[in-house]
């Protein structure tokens, strides 16, 4: 399976937890607990709530890739607070941090 695309909800309030959807899969919106364990539950928005297993390959895949964008999101607040605005690309912050700016 390719690598998923998470996008993390800020507004959402599924039954008090962390919200995300995955890109392609837009009528699916899923749950994580404070730690970022994912729920084995989803709500779909054609049918409602529906289950998944812990040892499936589609939950597995979809814990990675949340755990992945929650440690990028806080990498990213991290060096905001950092660096020295404004560094917009990526490339701007490789520049900065080849630098001895910092």
């Amino acid at each position: 399976m390719s690598k998923l695309e998470i996008k993390i909800l800020t507004n959402a309030d599924y039954l008090h937890f962390g919200s995300l959807k995955i890109v392609g899969f837009d009528n699916l919106t899923f749950r994580y607990d404070e730690k970022g364990r994912l729920m084995p539950d989803f709500w779909d928005d054609r049918d409602g709530y529906h289950e998944m297993r812990e040892d499936e390959q589609f939950y597995k895949d979809i814990q990675c890739a949340l755990i992945d964008k929650l440690i990028s999101d806080k990498y990213d607040k991290i060096l905001s607070k950092i660096t020295p605005e404004p560094l917009n690309t990526k490339e701007e912050i490789e520049a900065w941090l080849n630098s001895e700016d910092w």
